[in-house]
C-alpha cells in the first residue's frame, strides 16, 4: 500500500493516473472495455481504482484522486 500512496503523491505519476481518470470520466456512457480496448485492461483498471481507493487512508488523500 505504500507503494501506492507513493504514486499517487508523485507529482508526474499520480497526475498523469488522475488524467486518465478525467478522460474515461468524459465518457462514462460509454463501454468502459471499448474505450480501454479489451476487457483485461477494463479490469486492470477497476483493480487500480480499487487499489488507490484502499490506499488513500485520509479524506485529503481521497480529493487528490
Amino acid at each position: 500500500m505504500e507503494e501506492a500512496r507513493a504514486f499517487i503523491k508523485d507529482p508526474y505519476r499520480g497526475r498523469n493516473y488522475i488524467t486518465c481518470i478525467e478522460a474515461v470520466m468524459q465518457h462514462r456512457t460509454d463501454d468502459i472495455e471499448v474505450i480501454l480496448g479489451s476487457k483485461i485492461d477494463k479490469w486492470k483498471f477497476r483493480a487500480s481504482l480499487t487499489l488507490f481507493e484502499r490506499a488513500t487512508s485520509s479524506n485529503s488523500d481521497r480529493e487528490t484522486i
